[in-house]
């Protein structure tokens, strides 16, 4: 079998899948979530590079996210419709 020489690419895409209960309780997976979204939404704010992240479709971990921390709403609001970080259906 010959091998190719054309040059490959590779598409990393940065994502997550969040359970809300499934090894850990629902606070204890909160407690992630919000060290999570946290450093993502800093990570994202102070690196253009990093372009993309993916929340798996679930836009109720944003909800929860943003029970505990409203003043971070601007912030990942803005980047949600930079189209940044897809969420939700």
């Amino acid at each position: 079998m010959k091998k190719s020489t054309r040059p490959h690419t590779l598409h990393v895409i940065n994502a997550t899948h969040w359970d809300r209960e499934w090894l850990l309780s629902f606070v204890g997976y909160r407690r992630h979530l919000l060290h999570h979204n946290d450093r993502l939404i800093a990570l994202m704010e102070q690196n253009p590079a990093f372009k993309h992240y993916q929340m798996d479709g679930q836009s109720i971990c944003m909800e929860d996210y943003l029970r505990l921390r409203p003043e971070m709403t601007a912030r990942l609001r803005s980047l949600i419709r930079a189209g940044r970080i897809l969420v939700g259906p």
